[in-house]
């Protein structure tokens, strides 16, 4: 049966006491379900969070190996970009240690193998500026708890183009040495309310096509009506067979070109239909006029996350059916209405300065091209920046970021870190090359 095309449709008077629609476990396939309902019912956490970190896994083992070919004619990733807006005690730590803890651990043993092309990646596992060049020599990658990468400053638009670019399959500008393999990236941002809403409104990244390449979600806090049971402490059988699954698509050797599913002939029909009507909302008194970076891709979401879901089911897919889409469909109607619900929400007004937009002219002016110590920047630079924690944090942000290369190790002396600064002009590891 082809899925129902019509997108969602939601109140102009939506407020901060809208609850958010249940999310559609079921639409996520029967092993991701199984391993969801299990994972939240342990840990008390929001199905969504959950699904988030699961969906990521997934896509992360799917983009390694195929590719989905639009009916219009595009061929692209199945890379998905998750946020979830969850706060402190909503079981952010838990649902993280058992979603992606073992496969994590399994990563860690796996590169200890000559060669090995890392699959994780956060600011905690790898260097700051080795990490871009990983995006462009790795077949799939996945970025977990990595809030920095998007820390608002003068660089979040060339950071948010360049995280649009992955999303569109496109390559990296990096230092690594031969022509690399196209690079795939799937992200999952776990941000708490205020920051996760300062982004979604973020006008740089909405310039850069970023916020229509996210999937969102704040899930309702579950804080007081948890029901906590005795445990053994080991994972769900359903999570312990999903990660047996994925492991096993992430120990398949990639190439360069990744196999291509294409939807079959009803299918085609079914997606071009709900393509359709998702333009027409999209006029000014239509459903979707707010939402427009999101609706413009909405069908090309639900593409891909069918092709994922169907992918983790049967790993020999060769095309997308009706049956297929219709689960696409139904999570990309979902996070449509959830985009709505959003987009009526503010968050808390950001008073503090913009640290790493001062802190860059500063070096710029001061240290264009020479090196600088973290004292010199806590000594002499902006007013804020008068604490050496502080302002190590920043220039480790800025470091990420492709600004700064540091020239002396940590350590104890975490006082005498020194970094050299990129000159005017100078292409840095943000700036993003045609694909």
């Amino acid at each position: 049966m082809a899925p129902n095309p019509k997108p969602a449709s939601s109140s102009s008077s939506a407020s901060s006491s809208t609850p958010p629609a249940p999310f559609p476990i079921a639409a996520c396939g029967s092993a991701l379900e199984a391993a969801i309902t299990a994972v939240a019912a342990r840990t008390q956490a929001p199905p969504e969070l959950v699904a988030h970190h699961l969906l990521t896994l997934a896509a992360m083992a799917a983009q390694r190996l195929i590719s989905v070919r639009l009916p219009t004619g595009p061929v692209r990733p199945v890379s998905c970009l998750f946020l979830t807006l969850a706060g402190s005690g909503e079981g952010r730590s838990a649902t993280a240690s058992m979603c992606v803890g073992p496969i994590r651990q399994w990563h860690d043993q796996a590169m200890k193998t000559p060669g090995r092309a890392p699959l994780l990646l956060s600011p905690q596992r790898a260097g700051a500026h080795d990490r871009y060049a990983r995006f462009a020599r790795c077949g799939g990658a996945f970025a977990g708890a990595v809030a920095d990468l998007l820390t608002p400053s003068g660089a979040r638009g060339a950071e948010a183009r360049s995280f649009s670019a992955l999303w569109d399959g496109g390559i990296l500008a990096s230092r690594a040495v031969g022509k690399p393999t196209p690079p795939r990236l799937s992200v999952h941002l776990v941000l708490g309310a205020g920051e996760g809403l300062a982004l979604l409104h973020s006008e740089d990244a909405a310039n850069a096509g970023l916020l229509g390449r996210f999937l969102a979600v704040q899930p309702a806090s579950r804080i007081g009506a948890r029901e906590f049971m005795e445990s053994d402490g080991a994972p769900p059988a359903a999570l312990r067979e999903l990660h047996v699954a994925l492991i096993g698509l992430f120990e398949r050797e990639i190439t360069c070109d990744a196999r291509i599913i294409a939807l079959n002939a009803p299918a085609r029909a079914a997606w071009l239909a709900f393509a359709q009507d998702a333009e027409a909302a999209m006029t000014t008194e239509g459903p979707f006029a707010t939402i427009r970076p999101l609706a413009g891709r909405l069908a090309e979401h639900a593409a891909r996350l069918a092709a994922i879901v169907a992918f983790i089911e049967n790993d020999t897919l060769t095309e997308i059916t009706p049956h297929h889409l219709a689960r696409g469909v139904e999570l990309a109607r979902y996070y449509a209405a959830e985009a709505l619900r959003l987009a009526q929400l503010r968050g808390p007004a950001r008073a503090e300065p913009d640290l790493l937009a001062a802190l860059q002219a500063w070096l710029t002016r001061k240290y264009a091209g020479a090196e600088v110590s973290l004292r010199d920047v806590y000594c002499f630079g902006p007013g804020e920046l008068r604490a050496a924690p502080v302002a190590l944090r920043a220039m480790r942000q800025l470091e990420m970021l492709g600004f700064t290369e540091p020239v002396k190790a940590g350590g104890a002396q975490a006082k005498g870190l020194r970094w050299r600064v990129a000159e005017p002009g100078a292409p840095g590891l943000l700036q993003h090359a045609a694909a």
